[in-house]
């Protein structure tokens, strides 16, 4: 028996030489977490690379394994959060709220849940790439929970956006153990001890309360940034802390990549709560689809990069499916956002990428479509009629073309048209 775990981020051909030894195969990984990827290890210089740097996510034996067909088992049960609201991101935005979970007590708890802590940091992008405003608040933060007997008992993990800020913390933290030597079983004597882990390679891990640091988000932006985004904030059991320089007003949002988007509606979560989520819920333009057919459309064209909004309009007529140009969001191909007009059928958009037809009612196959009684011509009801047509059309009636004495001629001045 051969298994593999965390499979998402195993290569095939890592993975080849194992399944080829085994008689039979055990696959086990989450497809909406990290795939296998290099770009922490060739990143050369600076957070943002250039396009030829930025290496592309690879095929993993998990995609390979769903692709072939084989037979799949989900799980829907969460274990690993005490509390409703660390889940509660992830479960609406990634994975269709099909992840059961324990309504919490009470949406405030302390050291309990989500929490945002404002940092007035700034961010050295020419030199050293860190924010040390940002690092020497939560290395504060962690000493803070170490010292307090009430809190040390709980584990700790620390979870950056970048490599130099993962170094920038940990010197802080070497300092900060030197000047209090109590903090050194927290490191290395407890079976969960403190780690510094950057987004790339904290899969797998989990504490019962993680502090985040959004000094950069970089990774966000590459294809698949939203499954970085989602490996970083399901980490925590009891508590999720926060710290961030930038609020979610000034997270961009034409940006194409879902990753910075995401993030932008997760800080607004981070200092809002379930309020946000249900705002955003509200406001989202992408309202629910009418068939399986439309929702397996929407599905296919999310999957391939496009931003896809359904039923838009405001009258019994609307659009089915559109599709929003990055370059020129809104219908009327302006750089405004997207704005619902009185009559949407008459003035249809007027930009769509090249590579896909212009807007129309989305059908499904021929095989789907309810079948129609063809509406044949009406039969004659008795013979005089027929005889009366075919005497207009300039033709001889059956009965009277082999009868000498009545016959008719075809071509009788009487009978032209």
């Amino acid at each position: 028996l051969v298994v593999f775990d965390e499979a998402s981020q195993i290569p095939m051909w890592d993975a080849v030489g194992a399944i080829g030894r085994g008689k039979s195969l055990v696959v086990v990984g989450d497809s909406r977490q990290l795939p296998p990827t290099t770009f922490f290890q060739r990143m050369d210089q600076g957070d943002e690379p250039t396009a030829d740097e930025i290496p592309e996510d690879l095929e993993s034996v998990l995609d390979e394994c769903g692709a072939a067909g084989l037979p799949r088992m989900h799980l829907d049960w969460h274990y690993r959060s005490r509390h409703e609201s660390l889940i509660t991101f992830s479960n609406h935005h990634y994975y269709q709220n099909r992840l059961l979970t324990f309504p919490a007590p009470q949406q405030v708890v302390a050291g309990l849940g989500v929490r945002f802590v404002p940092v007035a940091g700034v961010y050295d992008r020419a030199q050293s790439r860190q924010n040390r405003i940002e690092a020497e608040a939560l290395v504060a933060e962690v000493v803070a929970r170490l010292r307090d007997p009430a809190r040390q008992q709980h584990s700790l993990g620390i979870v950056t956006f970048s490599s130099p800020q993962q170094v920038l913390i940990e010197d802080l933290l070497d300092r900060a153990r030197t000047q209090h030597p109590e903090l050194e079983p927290f490191f290395t004597a407890v079976a969960e001890p403190v780690f510094v882990k950057n987004l790339e390679i904290v899969q797998g891990d989990e504490r019962d309360a993680v502090g985040k640091v959004y000094e950069n988000y970089g990774p966000l932006n590459l294809q698949g940034g939203e499954r970085r985004l989602n490996v970083a904030i399901t980490r925590a059991r009891r508590e999720l802390v926060v710290f961030s320089s930038v609020r979610a007003e000034q997270v961009a949002t034409r940006t194409p990549a879902l990753g910075a988007r995401h993030l932008r509606t997760f800080l607004d979560y981070a200092q809002r709560g379930q309020i946000a989520l249900q705002a955003a819920i509200a406001a989202d333009p992408r309202g629910e689809v009418e068939s399986p057919f439309e929702a397996a459309v929407r599905d296919a064209l999310v999957q391939r990069g496009h931003e896809v909004h359904p039923q838009v309009g405001c009258s019994g007529y609307r659009i089915d499916l559109a599709v929003v140009d990055p370059n020129a969001p809104g219908w009327n191909g302006s750089k405004r956002p997207l704005r619902r007009r009185r009559r949407p059928f008459r003035s249809p958009p007027r930009r769509c990428p090249s590579h896909l037809p212009s807007p129309s009612r989305a059908s499904p196959p021929r095989w789907r479509r309810p079948r129609t009684r063809s509406r044949r011509p009406p039969r004659a009801t008795s013979l005089r009629q027929a005889e009366r047509r075919s005497i207009r059309r300039g033709r001889v009636p059956m009965r009277r073309r082999n009868s000498a004495s009545s016959a008719i001629p075809s071509r009788s001045p009487r009978l032209r048209r």
